[in-house]
């Protein structure tokens, strides 16, 4: 660990010894960020991992939903910490023996999930601003009493659903957790589109 690193994380306010350690184990060596900016959009993705975890009070039939929206620079990690390929993750209640029970709801489509994101990217129009918003990313948690031999079809429902009403080519990727603390969830990474009235064309929610 970069002693300067941890030193400049504390210094944040907001951000203690814990979370320094927490974020440089999820996004590295800081100096290897082009601009302050670059960096600010990493650490927003390993703080959405660090917290998507977090208990919230609700009723056993329940289901618990969040969603997030992500910069450019950040969408790399928060990808990455979806299929597993972060190599020091922060998330305490990853037991990754139970790695090999998460699971896809998109067929392989031969290229990686960021190589997909940065093609159906390029195929819409996108504001050339640091602040425009490319990816966002729906958590959804299963009710605590479902059964477990229905938690399939209920992250199959919830992936028709997100897919249908976002768009199915808009989709970067549907991942089951089950390797984790508390109740298996859905992560749902779509970049966002909407209609450009004045071009007629489609673009990425900038907002």
């Amino acid at each position: 660990m970069n002693p300067n690193a941890f030193i400049i994380l504390k210094s944040i306010p907001g951000i203690g010894p814990v979370w320094a350690a927490g974020i440089l184990s999820e996004i590295g060596d800081i100096t290897a960020f082009y601009s302050s900016d670059a960096l600010a959009n990493c650490l927003q993705s390993a703080i959405y991992c660090m917290t998507k975890q977090k208990n919230m009070k609700r009723k056993d039939n329940e289901a618990m939903a969040s969603v997030q929206k992500f910069a450019a620079p950040a969408v790399v990690n928060i990808l990455r910490h979806n299929i597993r390929q972060i190599q020091n993750p922060a998330n305490t209640d990853l037991d990754t023996e139970r790695i090999v029970e998460n699971y896809s709801l998109i067929a392989p489509r031969g290229i990686s999930d960021y190589d997909y994101f940065l093609q159906r990217k390029s195929e819409l129009y996108c504001y050339n601003r640091a602040d425009v918003k490319v990816l966002a990313g729906w958590v959804v948690t299963a009710p605590q009493d479902l059964e477990k031999e229905k938690l399939k079809a209920f992250f199959e429902e919830t992936h028709n659903f997100l897919a249908e009403r976002y768009g199915k080519e808009n989709v970067i990727q549907s991942i089951i957790h089950a390797d984790e603390a508390g109740q298996p969830h859905l992560h749902f990474c779509f970049i966002p589109v909407v209609p450009d009235k004045k071009t007629r064309r489609r673009k990425n929610l900038c907002r």
